[in-house]
């Protein structure tokens, strides 16, 4: 059943998802934001005010400001999904803009943006490098390496 004037599908029966699923074209996609992760919509003026931390938890949520169809935050995603790690995710606007909470916390405004805690990290190379250093196995380590390098020779030839 298609409800006339809706972007999306409501499905019923045995094609029903399930809970914590949405469906995003024809596949069902599971949502990574849990929903003690405290994260909001915001409105694209305003300052990023998320609490990162989960109501008695310890640990810090990893987020992700992304544009939605970016294929360098889908490079992000897939390095998260590798590492093993849920995250929570924020949409940031089209229009740079509007993007106050990206200059806000890195002073510029391209995405993807990677918070870690304290730890706030902008361009998806730089990105993937951490999570693997930081959470991945030795193979994902010695890549990390690899990548740090191709930076490096990139900056010394520009």
């Amino acid at each position: 059943m298609r409800v006339r004037g809706s972007r999306s599908a409501i499905v019923t029966g045995p094609r029903a998802l399930p809970p914590g699923t949405r469906r995003i074209g024809m596949h069902p996609v599971r949502s990574r934001t849990p929903a003690h992760a405290g994260l909001v919509p915001i409105e694209a003026s305003r300052i990023l005010r998320v609490p990162l931390t989960a109501p008695g938890k310890v640990h810090l949520m990893i987020t992700l400001l992304q544009l939605r169809k970016c294929p360098w935050a889908a490079a992000v995603r897939q390095t998260l999904a590798n590492v093993g790690q849920d995250y929570g995710v924020i949409q940031v606007p089209y229009d740079r803009a509007l993007r106050h909470q990206v200059v806000a916390l890195t002073g510029q405004d391209k995405t993807p943006v990677l918070i870690d805690g304290d730890t706030v990290l902008w361009d998806s190379r730089r990105i993937v490098a951490y999570l693997y250093e930081t959470y991945g196995d030795a193979r994902q380590h010695e890549r990390a390496e690899e990548i740090r390098e191709e930076i490096r020779h990139a900056a010394v030839h520009a």
